[in-house]
């Protein structure tokens, strides 16, 4: 069994760090229970798809295992290992089906299982509930009666005015500037439209020039699942368009500088964390 223990930043950096796990378990009949992922159990259909993942749904459910760590912080590795328990290890991959060994690691620190993603199994076991995800595909469904083509624009506020020193905290204006490149990129004949998403209140009336729209009073699982409906996606680096890219199979461009020029050959699909389909493997 294996119990993943950590709790990696938000929603998507959690995605990322608990998928490749979840589907080393599932190819290997081996059961996963993932303690840190209450603030979003709620946005998720059916977290119980899998017999052999389990979720932690209640904060208050952690008091025992918090206390297990303490007691486990104490013993010595050698020891553990006799009992047949695998405390933070680096080896588990290579121990996880070995006497049924129990491995309490974290997901997003330890070495990935080096193996392709259950892409199926992962779409089903975090599909967004119905009333979120349907409320999306409605609205795609009266966009793509009018256009040819929707492509995301995942607009990265809030943390990212300091992150890197605001290296990917884009103005408007910057982001009307990759919307025209798109719009002269693409076909001509095509008609586009742009779904912005941030996780900061978009100013709206900055785009009037250019054919947006926004899922209005969007969570940001309807975001998220926009932004995988989209026939392409562009943003600054984040797991959130990544998983957006990963979870819809939707080609994505990195906009890693104000001045980014946007060619619709440099597009890819994510097929792992920070890894493109197209051999690209993204580094700041």
């Amino acid at each position: 069994m294996i119990i993943l223990k950590d709790k990696p930043g938000q929603l998507c950096n959690r995605l990322w760090a608990f998928s490749p796990f979840i589907s080393e378990a599932l190819e290997n009949n081996t059961k996963i229970k993932i303690l840190h992922f209450y603030d979003y159990y709620n946005y998720f259909e059916d977290l119980n798809t899998f017999k052999s993942v389990s979720f932690i749904k209640n904060k208050k459910a952690l008091i025992l295992y918090n206390l297990l760590f303490k007691i486990l912080n104490k013993i010595p590795y050698k020891f553990l290992s006799h009992l047949g328990i695998i405390y933070d290890s680096q080896n588990y991959i290579t121990e996880a089906n070995q006497n049924n060994k129990l491995h309490l690691i974290n997901g997003w620190s330890q070495k990935k299982p080096n193996k392709q993603l259950k892409l199926t199994d992962l779409q089903k076991l975090f599909r967004p509930k119905d009333i979120y995800a349907n409320r999306v595909d409605n609205i795609f469904s009266k966009k793509r009666k009018v256009n040819d083509l929707i492509i995301g624009v995942h607009i990265r506020r809030g943390d990212y005015k300091d992150y890197r020193g605001g290296k990917y905290y884009y103005s408007d204006l910057t982001i009307i500037n990759f919307i025209l490149q798109i719009i002269n990129e693409f076909d001509k004949n095509k008609k586009l439209t742009f779904l912005l998403c941030s996780n900061e209140k978009i100013n709206i009336k900055a785009y009037n020039d250019v054919p947006v729209f926004q899922i209005n009073n969007a969570n940001l699982i309807e975001d998220l699942y926009g932004l995988s409906k989209c026939d392409y996606i562009i943003g600054p680096p984040s797991t959130f368009s990544m998983w957006a890219s990963f979870y819809g199979q939707k080609p994505l461009y990195f906009l890693k500088e104000s001045t980014s020029v946007i060619k619709k050959d440099n597009f890819s699909i994510i097929s792992k964390q920070n890894h493109f389909k197209n051999g690209h493997i993204f580094s700041h």
